[in-house]
């Protein structure tokens, strides 16, 4: 067994080194199981539990009948897969909450030093006509990535997509911890004086309003106000 799992794992090591290094292109067809049996000089199991693996991380795509690919690696469906685990960890909701304050400020400071407003204050009207909490959570969670696709930084939006189920737990958890207090109706507030602030490139502004935002219990000192 332990074999097995070592050859499995010296596959699955060079499949990704050979896109990696471009030799395989997105797209590709990886050779037949049996080909690989007699390349690597494994089992079929070890092929199998290999391409199991690439699978489970995004990085091929097996369909029946059909030759197993390589696909354009994304990296959120596997951190939806392993989120569960880690929202048992111990501070996950504070690791959260640091990293969305390392990602968003920044995000809204770009997007103030281009005016990019496009649909943020189209979500805040619809969060604000809202009746619904689970429609309105989604409604915040897209303001939340419209403003940061809005900065431009491709890198910003990969970083924010890739952790997509932990934004969506992090949105979530905060609108719950908020509602215990009073009102969800503030939160909209900061959204749409965020949106004015970035349109009249105020960047400086921006990013305060933002770091605001996100600190949850400088929110719920303002409602409790």
């Amino acid at each position: 067994m332990e074999n097995q799992e070592k050859n499995s794992q010296m596959i699955v090591d060079d499949v990704i080194g050979q896109i990696g290094s471009g030799r395989l292109k997105i797209g590709e067809a990886l050779p037949s199981e049996r080909e690989m049996t007699q390349l690597y000089h494994v089992s079929r199991s070890c092929v199998r539990e290999a391409m199991q693996v690439l699978a489970l991380l995004g990085i091929v795509r097996i369909r029946p009948k059909e030759k197993t690919r390589v696909q354009a690696f994304q990296i959120e469906p596997f951190i939806q897969r392993i989120s569960p685990l880690l929202f048992a960890q111990k501070g996950c909701e504070q690791d959260i909450a640091q990293f969305r304050l390392t990602v968003e400020i920044k995000a809204a400071q770009l997007a103030a030093e281009k005016g990019a407003d496009e649909g943020l204050m189209e979500l805040v009207a619809a969060m604000r006509q809202c009746e619904d909490e689970a429609q309105a959570a989604q409604l915040d969670l897209q303001f939340h990535k419209a403003l940061v696709r809005n900065s431009g930084n491709t890198l910003l939006k990969i970083a924010l997509d890739s952790v997509g189920s932990l934004m969506e737990y992090s949105v979530a958890h905060n609108r719950r911890q908020i509602s215990t207090h009073s009102s969800l109706a503030i939160l909209i507030d900061q959204h749409e004086q965020l949106t004015r602030t970035i349109a009249a490139r105020q960047t400086e502004k921006a990013a305060e309003l933002m770091k605001r935002h996100l600190r949850l219990e400088e929110n719920r000192e303002e409602i409790e106000k």
